[in-house]
């Protein structure tokens, strides 16, 4: 379909610079230095259909932005993956926000 590839050649240097890239980010209240790790995740399949090579014209109508019910499935999607990362991150020790909350 008309931005298949371009789509594709964004995702993967997305998808590269979140494995990559690392930020230091001072606390306000504290001098010291937390580290923010990048997630990628690719939304692609969620908008072609199963052969992989057309826009499902359902979820968007003009090839390049969503439909209402595509952002619905969009978000729904950006949800689950955001809770699987916070899951993760507590198997490694509490969040940020946990630390916050008990500050608090």
């Amino acid at each position: 379909f008309l931005y298949g590839d371009r789509i594709d050649w964004i995702n993967q240097r997305l998808e590269c610079f979140a494995a990559t890239a690392t930020t230091k980010q001072q606390q306000h209240t504290t001098t010291t230095m937390q580290s923010i790790t990048y997630s990628y995740y690719d939304a692609f399949h969620l908008f072609v259909n199963d052969n992989g090579t057309d826009v499902n014209r359902t979820l968007m109508p003009d090839g390049l932005h969503p439909s209402p019910l595509g952002m619905s499935v969009w978000g729904n999607e950006i949800v689950e993956h955001v809770h699987k990362l916070v899951d993760n991150d507590n198997e490694d020790g509490p969040t940020m926000t946990m630390m916050q909350q008990e500050e608090a």
